[in-house]
Parts: C-alpha cells; structure tokens; sequence
C-alpha cells in the first residue's frame, strides 16, 4: 500500500506588491555590491517557524489565515521591494543585478500536512529530510533568479509553519573601499568560465541518514563555562581575551564537534560571521537591512582542540579573531572570504560554520500566535553548519541547532551534556 505524502499542497500562488502603489520612487534597478557578491553561488538560504495554534481547523485557516497572511506579504513588499524582483547577469552589465517589473511578486505555496507537528517542533532528534516538504523550491537558472519564496503549512489542530527559501545575495547598498567586489566578480566570472554568467548555487547533498538536534545553554550554564574556561587562559601571557557568550558558546560546541567527529586533519576550522553595521565608516544604523557581514576564519591545530583544554584553547582563538575586527572589518576580510570560499569547495574537511545569530531574536517573530513553538535553520545540513539563536524560553539562554549522521548525533549529545553537568 502506498504511503501517504506528509503533505497536500493546496495552492499555489504569487503575491505581488499592491498595484494602487507598486509605482512609488523606490528602486526598481539595483546593481549587487560586494557584501552581497560574496554570496552569488552560495547555497540558499532555509528556515522555519513553527507556531502552535489551539484550533487551526480547515475552515479557519483558509477563511481567516491565510487572507491576511496574502495582505500582509504584499504590504510588505510595497517596502521592500527587491524581494520580489528578480537577480539576473545581462551580457551587458557589469555585475549582477536585481531588476522589478510590475507583476513581479514572491511565490507562495500553501499546503496541509499530517506530520507530527510536536515532533517536529520539539527538541529529539529528527530526521533531516522530515522538512523538506515544508520548504518552498525556490526558482533559480543560470540567467534568472527569484530572491524569496515562502509555504504556509497547516497542522490540523495542532499548529501551522512558515517556511522561506531565499538567496543569499541581495539586499545591499554599501561602498566598496578595497575593491573587492572587482575581485568577486572576477573570481565568479572564472569559476567555470571563462565570463561565466551563470546564477546557479552550490548543491550540497545532505548524508544519508543525517538527523536534527536542538541544544540548549541556559544563562546560569553559560556563566560557569564562561569561568571554567577562562581558568585555563594566561592573559598576562597572551593578552586580554574577550569573555563573550558567543566565543564560549562557539569554542565549546566546536570542541564537541571535533571529538564527535573524530577528525583527523592536523588543523581545524571555524568561520563565523562579524556583523559591520557598528565597524564602518561611516557607521551603519541597527536598522540597516541588507548583507553586512565579514567572515572571520579561526584555525587552530587539532590536537589542541581535542586535548584537556581544547575549549579554552578554541574560545581564546576565537577571542582574538574577534578582537582583530577592532583594525577594521575590511582589512583583510577580502583574501579571509577567499579562503572561505575554497574550503567550501575543497573535498577535504570543511570548517564549521556558524549561522543565524542570538541578536535577530528570531523567537519574536509574532505574527498573531505569539512566540514560535521553534524556529529552525534548515540549510545548515548542507553546509555543516551550526545555528545559533536566542532561546524559546525567554531566559536569556541561547539555542544551538546542528545536523550529523546518528552515530555523530549521540556523541556530541553525550559530550554536550557531559561538559555542562561537572560544571
């Protein structure tokens, strides 16, 4: 007998910004800068919100939901409008651009499911391939490209979804004080090239029997990890070291990582993403909205990592990986996305990446139900990445999220818990 589909889609639609004032002085025309360039072939981007709503009945959520859901997506793009253009790379233009013609608009797809909506949402383990049909496919040709596209999944009874696919690349509108994005250009250009136009993404397989978890450091915990690592630091010897949440978080579960993943290369990874708002200059307002970020690259050796202070000794070259930013996010940020970039490619051991961060406060995100049940970073189990947000309680906690085979699964979960309980 055949199974049945997690999922029914219901429709399928587009939803445009309104008509009446689609012809406002926003750009229409936007050329790429080089904050965005970076990401031009990177994969796409995915999350979820999950919401738990007392009676999503049938009838509820098609005569109430999902209508003003539609008017709200199109007021929204009557603000941002190059969410519903579209990315392209004419023979005569310079670099890629974002173009909007009236009629253009983000696909929208809604659908019902029978999964299990608390399984789903909760904190076990969970197979990767579970959300996929919860996520939109996001169109993407080598001369075309949409920016956004979102699925609106109804749980009978229990609760309803909201996935997004996007494209990295959009949304910015800085100058460029290095040349970087000559540098950029060209390097996609010559990837495949020559004058290689193409729009099409990196594909990375997610490995067969890959599984979620979620993890949780409460506020408490990460105060005393914070000093158990510090304790082990020589400061007069190596300097002031910042004793930030995010380098204690990142340095420990990179450190459970490591050892889950028995790796053998003689060093080991970790990129994460420097927001630039606050570093240039002139300084950028907390309300930007658009690509400003620096990779930063920290390599350490191996047998560091996984010696008796492997943590401190990760979260110390963290620290200073943060610490370097002060001379300006810019310099040498250029050759640091370079290298990031061929180890993306590389068929050797790829770093592990941080994505998402605690400061977008993605657990409120209200759109009438009150705080996500849980929110999920789906694309990192192509990249190998882990996710960092604040925490679904409220207490000041932070939230990891990461995908690995099984296997790997329940030896970061036991070294995980492990560290925190003798603490």
């Amino acid at each position: 007998m055949a199974q049945p589909q997690p999922v029914k889609i219901l429709e399928v639609c587009r939803v445009c910004p309104p008509p009446d004032l689609a012809g406002f002085a926003a750009p229409k025309f936007l050329p790429l800068t080089f904050f965005d360039l970076h990401w031009l072939r990177l994969p796409r981007l995915q999350r979820i919100f999950f919401y738990e709503i007392s009676s999503p009945s049938h009838e509820h959520f098609f005569d109430s939901v999902i209508p003003k859901l539609k008017h709200s997506l199109s007021l929204t793009l009557h603000h941002f409008l190059p969410v519903a253009a579209n990315l392209t790379w004419p023979q005569h233009s310079r670099k890629p651009i974002l173009n909007y013609v009236d009629g253009d608009g983000v696909s929208l797809i809604i659908a019902e499911s029978n999964s299990d909506f608390y399984h789903l949402s909760g904190n076990d383990f969970r197979k990767a391939t579970d959300y996929h049909p919860l996520l939109p496919h996001l169109e993407i040709s080598k001369e075309r490209a949409k920016v956004m596209a979102l699925q609106v999944t109804v749980f009978p009874n229990c609760g309803i979804s909201i996935g997004f696919t996007s494209h990295h690349a959009v949304l910015d509108v800085i100058e460029d004080p290095r040349g970087a994005e000559e540098v950029y250009l060209n390097a996609w250009l010559n990837h495949d090239g020559p004058n290689n136009r193409s729009l099409m993404v990196m594909e990375f397989e997610v490995p067969p029997g890959s599984v979620r978890g979620t993890f949780e450091l409460s506020r408490e915990k990460i105060e005393k990890l914070k000093k158990s690592v510090f304790v082990n630091i020589d400061e007069p010897k190596h300097g002031v070291v910042h004793k930030s949440t995010f380098s204690v978080i990142c340095g420990y579960t990179w450190v459970c990582i490591a050892k889950a993943l028995k790796i053998k290369e003689k060093e080991a990874m970790f990129v994460f993403s420097a927001d630039c708002r606050s570093r240039l200059k002139p300084i950028l307002p907390a309300t930007y909205f658009g690509n400003c970020i620096q990779g930063c690259l920290v390599v350490v050796e191996t047998e560091s990592l996984l010696g008796e202070v492997g943590v401190s000794v990760a979260v110390e070259a963290i620290s200073k990986a943060v610490k370097r930013l002060e001379d300006g996010v810019i310099n040498g940020g250029l050759e640091t996305w370079i290298s990031i970039s061929k180890a993306m490619q590389s068929n050797n051991q790829r770093p592990v990446f941080v994505a998402s961060s605690p400061r977008f406060e993605v657990y409120n995100t209200d759109f009438g139900w009150g705080r996500p049940r849980m929110t999920e970073v789906i694309s990192i189990e192509k990249t190998g990445a882990i996710s960092l947000s604040d925490s679904r309680n409220g207490n000041g906690g932070i939230e990891i999220g990461l995908v690995l085979k099984i296997e790997e699964m329940e030896t970061f979960a036991s070294l995980f818990a492990h560290g925190v309980q003798v603490l």
